[in-house]
């Protein structure tokens, strides 16, 4: 009974995670704003109002529209301004168009996604209504492909295939039940310590080797703890995926011991598990293999950022942040500061002031008077000082504001983020994704180079 079980409750992991695999894959969706779904609507039946009455009936809220624009910053002094055509005020509502002054646009936050597209689906349904999102699936093909390709690679550097297949196809189909470059790289690296332990899995005093090994220890639980900076159910995923591969290993320790329990003679190894080096001159060609996979997975990060901007025809020119931009149609964050400063700084000059854009270091002052023996004495307070502290001061006012806003939207962008009207469909991104990757690709370095100084330093051959 008791080796039954020690066969059933290993495939039950094995097939218990390649079901949840399979239950909860996902396809990454691209967007072009960090945090936030654009959701665009041409229509002759539905108002501003309505669309957004729409989305809130399936569920989504903080919605940011043109009708939601209210006046970012009134002085206390001169609470009314006149405005010149070019105003920050005005130039913000083109964030609410399209390039052709045909759609209405609306920011929905990224948790409200499925509301939104639900909601787009309800208003296509309308006769002469055009509705869409810019959220569009988009399976990386290329990250799982690396992990395919490296575990097959894999297979050279291991005496025993029958062993690693099965462990390399959880690993695969992990990758490909949720493609992201940091689960692509984890599962790298995950591997390469699974082959690690496949050296000393049938000897003696393997769980005592196995808890006491830094390089396997490293290889297989570091990739769990940093990619729960990137994500939490991904990192628990990926454990689920170590706990089947480990219930393999186990799977075939159980049938080997019931076939020692059938032979006259017990055949064990003369060197127990302790003895055996893990890390060996074959093994630097292996870290040369996962160096170049995790690189191959960190520049199609970096490309897919910098360069996959893809244009889709089929899709409006909607607002999007954009590397270069110099039509200035969509104002930055630095044109709301410049506006901000104009609008706190108008009762201290003259009313015949004209609009200025306000240089580094300038500062405004409130003239007072006082009796200084008998004569009247005039001082200059300084009031405003455009600097850091001021561009701060802008920031702060805006984070902490109760209700969402298109400058809380420009600024989640990055300070000196850019925009324009585009047509690109988009990336997927990962948060922390390019920084755990590039800690993935150093660790193999890191090894070899141990390796190479322990060569010199007792004089073997690497």
């Amino acid at each position: 009974m008791k080796s039954q079980l020690k066969i059933v409750i290993p495939v039950f992991v094995c097939f218990l995670s390649l079901f949840l695999f399979n239950m909860f894959r996902t396809v990454p969706e691209s967007h072009r704003w960090k945090d936030y779904l654009l959701v665009y609507v041409r229509s002759q039946e539905f108002s501003e109002d309505s669309v957004i009455s729409v989305l809130r009936k399936n569920g989504a809220e903080n919605i940011v529209s043109k009708s939601t624009l209210t006046v970012p910053k009134v002085s206390e002094f001169a609470p009314i301004q006149a405005q010149p055509h070019d105003s920050y005020l005005f130039a913000r509502e083109n964030f609410f168009t399209d390039e052709k002054k045909s759609m209405m646009v609306f920011y929905v936050p990224k948790e409200f996604s499925s509301a939104a597209q639900k909601s787009v689906r309800e208003l296509s349904a309308f006769k002469d209504t055009f509705a869409g999102t810019d959220g569009k699936p988009s399976f990386p093909w290329f990250c799982p492909a690396v992990t395919l390709a490296f575990s097959l690679l894999c297979l050279f550097f291991t005496d025993k295939q029958t062993h690693f297949i099965p462990v390399a196809f959880i690993h695969v189909f992990f990758a490909f039940s949720r493609p992201l470059g940091s689960v692509a790289a984890s599962c790298c690296l995950s591997l390469t310590g699974f082959i690690f332990i496949l050296k000393i899995c049938d000897r003696k005093k393997f769980l005592e080797t196995l808890k006491s090994s830094m390089m396997i220890f490293v290889f297989i639980a570091l990739p769990f703890v940093l990619l729960i900076a990137v994500s939490p159910l991904n990192s628990a995923f990926y454990l689920l995926c170590v706990a089947s591969s480990f219930s393999v290993i186990f799977l075939f320790r159980t049938i080997a011991e019931i076939k020692l329990t059938k032979n006259m003679f017990d055949l064990v190894f003369i060197r127990n598990a302790k003895m055996i080096p893990i890390f060996e001159k074959k093994s630097m060609k292996l870290m040369l293999c996962l160096f170049f996979s995790v690189f191959l997975i960190l520049a199609y990060s970096l490309f897919s950022s910098s360069f996959a901007y893809k244009k889709n025809d089929s899709m409006p020119a909607l607002p999007a942040p954009v590397k270069f931009s110099e039509n200035g149609i969509l104002p930055t964050f630095k044109d709301f500061t410049d506006w901000y400063w104009n609008t706190v700084v108008f009762p201290y000059k003259h009313l015949d002031d004209d609009f200025e854009v306000p240089e580094e270091g300038e500062t405004v002052y409130m003239t007072d008077y006082s009796d200084e023996g008998g004569k009247i004495v005039a001082t200059k307070s300084p009031v405003y000082t455009f600097n850091d502290d001021f561009k701060a001061s802008v920031e702060d006012y805006i984070l902490n504001q109760d209700s969402e806003s298109i400058e809380k939207i420009i600024l989640s962008q990055g300070r000196g983020a850019k925009f324009a009207f585009s047509k690109s469909s988009g990336v997927v991104k990962e948060r922390f994704g390019k920084s755990v990757l590039i800690v993935f690709m150093l660790l193999p370095l890191i090894f070899a180079g141990y390796y190479i100084h322990l060569g010199k330093k007792y004089g073997f051959s690497v």
